[in-house]
């Protein structure tokens, strides 16, 4: 007896014939149907940038600030660098974004006041706070 038309079909319809003639392939059993992203990694703040929300939740509830954001953003510069500032809050209309230093300047500290200096120059339309812990105040230029 001759196969019918569905178990023909069926017979074809294998990821590796379906590729061959050039369709999609069904998902494999064995695998997910959807394959999800890897979770995003989450940064999680340094002693010295908890410190320094500690200032800024001060300052939101005083009502001198608002909308504060940890990491909030990238900041793609024309050299293919980017920045990701620290914190960003709103104050009197104005954007600021901050990046936080404690006292103990690592190697890559340098780099780091390279990378703010020149994110400051390309990016004019926020005003940005280098806030440095100096074991008993903060110091905002």
């Amino acid at each position: 007896m001759w196969p019918t038309m569905s178990d023909a079909v069926k017979r074809l319809q294998t990821p590796d014939t379906l590729r061959a003639f050039g369709f999609i392939a069904p998902p494999d059993i064995t695998t997910p149907a959807v394959k999800s992203d890897p979770a995003p990694k989450v940064k999680k703040m340094t002693k010295t940038e908890a410190k320094y929300l500690l200032v800024l939740q001060a300052r939101e509830l005083a009502g001198e600030i608002s909308d504060i954001l940890f990491h909030p953003c990238n900041l793609y510069m024309q050299n293919g660098h980017r920045y990701t500032p620290d914190f960003k809050y709103r104050r009197d209309g104005k954007v600021f974004m901050v990046e936080t230093k404690g006292s103990y300047k690592l190697p890559t500290y340098q780099r780091s006041r390279l990378a703010y200096d020149q994110t400051r120059i390309e990016w004019p339309m926020f005003s940005w706070v280098w806030a440095v812990w100096d074991k008993t105040e903060w110091i905002e230029t």
